[in-house]
């Protein structure tokens, strides 16, 4: 009996949290383990991979876009969402960000930033992709990017290393998960995530 608790109680804190209760974690991962249970596409154009405890994007083909989810299914209302983007890992020519309210693959937000001061806000319905907004930032002096995000009541505040980038209202899809996006330009683009964390606002 004591050797099966010991194992529900690490089996427990080994997996990321997933509690549905306000001002609660709902999802932690810092990809030190494969317990997020994140698609790993593999194609010949891109993949994505675990690698020495970040979530790495590697695309090939110029212009291909590549993007992940956890094993995750309660669809959130209201949220904020963190994760730390590894621009010293990246190259220039591409864009890196998240999936926001994501229902399936036809369906969801991007939000994206390009190393040279630029963002791109944007949602695909039925697969017809749409860009909200767009505009400029002040690009961060720092290797490692801090973005975070705040949903609720159709509005969405996206700061970066604690400074508001943009606002914006769209009610296009009210409710989702959340993962990660990729997107290279005119070359071969790698980039890598670290640290998310999805917490319920109160």
């Amino acid at each position: 009996m004591k050797m099966l608790l010991v194992i529900l109680v690490v089996s427990i804190l080994w997996l990321p949290s997933a509690s549905a209760q306000d001002g609660n974690r709902l999802w932690d991962d810092d990809f030190s383990t494969r317990a997020g249970r994140w698609d790993l596409p593999q194609t010949a154009k891109g993949s994505i991979t675990y690698q020495d405890e970040t979530l790495v994007a590697t695309i090939n083909t110029p212009g291909y876009t590549i993007q992940s989810t956890p094993d995750y299914d309660i669809a959130l209302e209201r949220y904020q969402l963190t994760i730390d983007l590894l621009t010293a890992q990246s190259s220039n020519d591409g864009s890196f960000g998240v999936l926001l309210n994501y229902r399936d693959a036809r369906n969801f937000y991007t939000f994206e930033l390009l190393a040279n001061g630029t963002y791109f806000f944007s949602t695909y319905k039925d697969n017809q992709s749409r860009v909200i907004a767009s505009g400029k930032f002040d690009t961060p002096t720092i290797d490692t990017w801090s973005l975070s995000i705040t949903y609720q009541d159709t509005n969405f505040e996206f700061l970066l290393n604690d400074a508001v980038i943009a606002t914006y209202q769209d009610d296009t899809h009210t409710a989702g998960i959340f993962g990660i996006y990729a997107k290279a330009g005119n070359r071969p683009f790698t980039t890598a995530f670290d640290n998310l964390r999805v917490t319920d606002l109160p």
